[in-house]
């Protein structure tokens, strides 16, 4: 082992609650240190001295770990009052902050941290990535932490594998720690082999509900997933990798099919404090909820969300464990998991008229006073301005432009149509001047880095702006771009959206989707508003202004203009015609190549990268899918290790909505938008 006097320590502040369980689970397997400290300490098998010296205010587990520690945040909303209440509360705090969160950024500076672990996924569950470059100065605005010494490392868990393996091992290999993480890897695949051996048949799958949150409702999604059919039961409602929302209302989930497991695990809660909500729901109110198998049977438990499910850590197991006993109603090893199992048969709903309705939100309505506020505070290009009905600082029109990205928070003067707000309830403002979306600032590759200049360069400097539809003749001629465009060619997205509905024109993509494609390309995107009654000079004109946006941004000329049609020669004509004023050049890379070849080419590309294609005119979003997986075994051939393609055989097969049907790609990170 090294000496600790030859290194410097690594001091670790992690605001994330999950990444902290870890950490502390690395620390169990360093060596201590000869002299105590007031923070936890430990030694690596390297010989580096690890300390931990600061955490969230969320950061509770375990506690023997972050007791002594102090919280760095702290958050806007008000001590809970009930799920309804603290929803409202977090759409209003978005409506006029950045962040649910605040830093305590003088009390950070003074602990020197190395390194600080955060997240860049949600916006609500804890601080955020660009919340805390922004406080702390990481981004270069100031100064807050100790002057380009300190890294960020973002950790963001997806799957059960990511909280058992994959984060864990990152961990490791940030903190210098990977030894360490290899034991702890090692103890938690043990650990869940020994569960899978608990798991035996059961006559038909158990059907299970779990309500990650009351009012709105929210159903399990992601790695409860996972635990629950490793369980041996199938988790109701649209969730898990799937391009639906996870929010399932009761007239579309619970009232259609009979349950016979509920678990009421609401996040953030403790058992008593959940208990409480579940008797004061609205669910409970609806008759359909006594019908159901689970409540009839005595089936419905209340687990303390606080430490269970919800936090992607290898307590996941001690769920994973609990659900295989409940499941076939078998004692639970454990006495210590935190639940309570509710006699539902005692309670009783309240007569129909007494219940409150579903608050559905409603458009803005600023008044006039409002909006001239924000009018002369654009015009004198202010940052903020004090709303005079609320005395809240609001961010204007003008600094969200300068910004170049949508922070998903709903903001009241959202620019960008409200592109990246994932709640649909809350996407509220419509597109109504061109803007560029730039290259999210914390992405350090893009989805098609790897095609960069794999052929040879005919690009090799300038801007490439690529009509992008976000179906797939768009995703092959940009293969084709990159594929001959060197590493000093921008490459940007231009797509144009009816600004009545935020889709793309005829093709029926959200601008939501548009913007998640960009994301997970980094590619910046200009969305620009066309609507249907633009006559063609109009058009042209649009086109033209964002072709200037694109090369005022950048600071260089745009030298190519793209577009992915394949084989409808009058529209190419109408393109040729069209454009040829503009002054760049047009190109074409998918013309003449055949839909058979264009076909194949997706697919390989699609697998390369992990990419899926769905037909936007299919019914829902199952047939899509259905349609394009199955079109593909249909065309696999298992001999040649190849798909059996032929243009006569694409001629002669009907596609929904005709041979002119449209679609959209999802990369790997759409997957469960």
């Amino acid at each position: 082992m090294a000496s600790v006097a030859t290194r410097q320590p690594m001091r670790i502040i992690s605001l994330l609650p999950s990444a902290t369980e870890l950490i502390a689970g690395l620390f169990s397997f360093t060596q201590p240190v000869a002299q105590p400290s007031s923070v936890p300490s430990g030694i690596t098998r390297t010989g580096r001295l690890v300390q931990f010296v600061g955490r969230s205010h969320e950061c509770d587990y375990p506690p023997a770990f972050t007791s002594s520690l102090p919280a760095l945040t702290t958050q806007r909303t008000t001590a809970f009052t009930s799920s309804a209440d603290t929803h409202r509360q977090v759409q209003s705090v978005f409506e006029t902050e950045n962040s649910l969160y605040t830093v305590d950024e003088k009390q950070m500076a003074e602990l020197r941290p190395d390194v600080i672990v955060a997240q860049d996924t949600c916006k609500v569950c804890s601080i955020d990535l660009e919340t805390l470059e922004m406080s702390c100065g990481i981004d270069g605005k100031s100064s807050a932490v100790s002057e380009g010494s300190t890294r960020i490392v973002s950790v963001n868990s997806k799957t059960l594998m990511d909280a058992l393996e994959h984060s864990i091992a990152y961990l490791g290999k940030e903190l210098d720690m990977e030894y360490e993480a290899g034991l702890l890897i090692a103890q938690n695949k043990a650990r869940l082999e020994t569960l899978r051996k608990q798991i035996t048949p059961l006559a038909k799958p158990q059907r299970v509900v779990l309500v990650e949150w009351m009012d709105p409702l929210f159903l399990g999604s992601g790695w409860t997933a996972e635990l629950v059919k490793l369980a041996g039961g199938e988790l109701i409602g649209k969730s898990g990798r799937h391009p639906d929302s996870v929010m399932l209302d009761l007239a579309k989930g619970l009232d259609t099919a009979d349950i016979d497991l509920v678990i009421v695990c609401l996040c953030g809660l403790d058992s008593p404090t959940s208990v409480k909500e579940l008797k004061e729901s609205r669910l409970i109110q609806q008759e359909s909820w006594y019908r159901l198998a689970a409540v009839q049977q005595n089936r419905v438990f209340v687990v303390d969300g606080n430490s269970m499910f919800h936090r992607p850590t290898p307590r996941l197991l001690d769920a994973l464990e609990w659900l295989i006993h409940t499941l076939r109603k078998t004692p639970v090893p454990s006495k210590d998991f935190p639940v309570v199992q509710c006699d539902t048969r005692i309670y009783k709903p309240t007569p129909v008229s007494v219940v409150a309705p579903a608050i559905k939100p409603s458009p803005p309505q600023l008044d006039p006073e409002i909006e001239e506020c924000h009018r002369l505070a654009c015009a004198q290009k202010q940052a903020f301005y004090t709303d005079p009905k609320s005395g809240y600082s609001v961010m204007t029109e003008y600094y969200l432009n300068q910004r170049q990205l949508c922070c998903g928070n709903a903001c009241r003067h959202c620019p960008y149509g409200h592109s990246r707000v994932k709640d649909p309830a809350r996407r509220r403002n419509h597109l109504k001047t061109t803007v560029f979306l730039g290259s999210p600032p914390n992405k350090k590759k893009g989805d098609l880095d790897g095609l960069r200049g794999r052929k040879e360069v005919i690009v090799k400097d300038g801007v490439v702006v690529m009509f992008w539809s976000g179906g797939r003749h768009s995703l092959m001629a940009l293969e084709r771009v990159l594929e001959i465009c060197g590493e000093g060619v921008r490459v940007v997205l231009m797509t144009t959206i009816d600004p009545s509905t935020n889709t793309v024109p005829m093709h029926n993509v959200k601008n939501q989707d548009i913007a998640a494609q960009a994301l997970s390309l980094n590619l910046p995107v200009v969305l620009v508003p066309v609507s249907p009654e633009t006559g063609n000079d109009g058009y042209v004109s649009a086109v033209k202004g964002a072709l200037e946006l694109v090369e005022a941004n950048l600071k260089a000329n745009v030298v190519k203009v793209v577009f992915g049609d394949a084989e409808e020669p009058e529209i190419k004509a109408w393109r040729e015609s069209t454009f040829a004023g503009i002054g760049r050049d047009l190109w074409f890379p998918n013309w003449g190549i055949g839909e058979a070849e264009l076909r194949l080419r997706m697919w390989r590309l699609c697998e390369e990268i992990d990419a899926k294609v769905c037909a936007t005119g299919a019914a829902d979003a199952e047939g899509a899918f259905h349609f394009f997986f199955e079109e593909k075994r249909e065309w696999w051939d298992e001999k040649a290790n190849g798909w059996m393609l032929s243009q006569e055989r694409m001629d002669t097969t009907a596609f929904p909505g005709g041979k002119g049907y449209f679609t959209k790609v999802l990369f790997v990170d759409m997957w469960d938008i």
